[in-house]
């Protein structure tokens, strides 16, 4: 059974004069293929104390049903968040994301339908203003 992926095929024209009447030359039909990908991202609490800690839970749909490969999730955390070890699943499984610095990054080998990710943070420096990210 093959995947279905919705395309859009895209022809050109070109019409130009000859002394005998007008001529078009038709290009070949370009496809691409459209896949629609949207994520919402959640903390577990909207309040949190220095030392505590705040799960997140990511949710990512692949509404065109189209399958990718390589895709990579990337989080970059505001300074005044760690990330805690262990923490991090996939779809209910652990596993061990890249972590370097405040960047979080996990590649998919193959990105299905519905995926959620979670992980948590813990609170080690209080923001310098209320503008913080």
């Amino acid at each position: 059974m093959g995947l279905y992926v919705p395309i859009v095929k895209n022809q050109s024209e070109l019409d130009f004069e000859l002394c005998d009447g007008v001529e078009t030359v038709t290009s070949n039909a370009a496809t691409t293929g459209i896949v629609e990908i949207t994520m919402n991202k959640v903390a577990d609490c909207n309040m949190a104390l220095l030392g505590g800690n705040i799960c997140y839970t990511v949710t990512i749909s692949n509404t065109s049903a189209a399958y990718r490969l390589s895709t990579t999730f990337r989080d970059m955390l505001p300074d005044e968040l760690q990330y805690v070890d262990g923490s991090f699943t996939v779809n209910g499984v652990q596993q061990t994301p890249d972590v370097d610095g405040q960047e979080i990054t996990y590649t998919f080998e193959l990105l299905v339908e519905d995926t959620v990710i979670k992980f948590c943070t813990k609170v080690i420096a209080v923001p310098t203003d209320d503008t913080a990210d």
